[in-house]
């Protein structure tokens, strides 16, 4: 596969994770306005319990997507020094 290739998979599987995150907090947020809207206070122990379980999941995604766009910067930096050496060097 062609590495422009494979750098297409590669974000749109970022933005795969990316819309996930968003679509759990949408979840969340609307979750949150229907709870509070038609339930007596204090909510159920079980609803805070699935709010902390969304809201981990959608801090580990950013987490992942976060590492992987640190790591390809620091990819692309490397290989653009490595350049200016060769550059540099005559190779």
């Amino acid at each position: 596969m062609k590495p422009e290739g494979e750098q297409m998979i590669k974000r749109d599987i970022l933005c795969d994770h990316v819309l996930n995150v968003c679509l759990k907090l949408q979840t969340l947020r609307n979750s949150c306005s229907g709870v509070f809207q038609t339930q007596t206070y204090p909510p159920s122990i079980t609803w805070f319990d699935g709010a902390a379980a969304i809201c981990q999941e959608a801090i580990d995604w950013i987490e992942e997507v976060v590492l992987i766009l640190t790591r390809r910067e620091e990819k692309t930096i490397a290989d653009k020094d490595n350049d200016w050496f060769k550059a540099g060097n005559g190779s």
